[in-house]
């Protein structure tokens, strides 16, 4: 998401931004984090099976609904392949780390360990669309994980 878009959508003109962040990085940064803020507490309120590869499905199924239905500016800037400007601060940084331990715990729980599955889970979830993007193939593939 551009600064203009996002400036657009919170009804600010773009330079105004500026007297809330100091730069670009931090207006990045601060997107990013609550982008993570919100996908933890909702990881927190998800009912997953109890069968270790059902649960698997079901993470899959949900965080895909918050990447492909989510609050647009937020999803948009999970990735620092969606913002290659961005570099988090530290405790940005740690809430994604959050997330990516609680998704290769589910990934170990349902029998599959090795980093490289978890690198291919992540590339997956990191070329998943925002919101108002067309079916990709990263989409595509997550649907095939989730589903089966």
């Amino acid at each position: 998401m551009s600064q203009r878009a996002l400036a657009d959508k919170v009804d600010l003109a773009q330079p105004s931004l500026y007297s809330y962040f100091s730069s670009k990085n931090d207006l990045y940064d601060a997107l990013f984090a609550d982008a993570y803020e919100t996908l933890l507490a909702r990881l927190d309120t998800w009912q997953l099976p109890a069968e270790p590869r059902d649960g698997l499905k079901e993470a899959c199924r949900q965080v895909m609904a918050f990447f492909l239905g989510g609050p647009g500016p937020l999803t948009s800037c999970c990735s620092s392949a969606r913002c290659p400007a961005l570099s988090p601060l530290r405790a940005s940084y740690e809430l994604a780390v959050r997330y990516y331990e609680w998704h290769r715990a589910n990934l170990e729980r349902a029998g599959v360990h090795g980093q490289v599955y978890m690198d291919i889970f992540v590339a997956l979830q990191s070329a998943l669309p925002g919101p108002s993007s067309r079916t990709s193939p990263a989409e595509t593939a997550g649907r095939a994980i989730s589903t089966g």
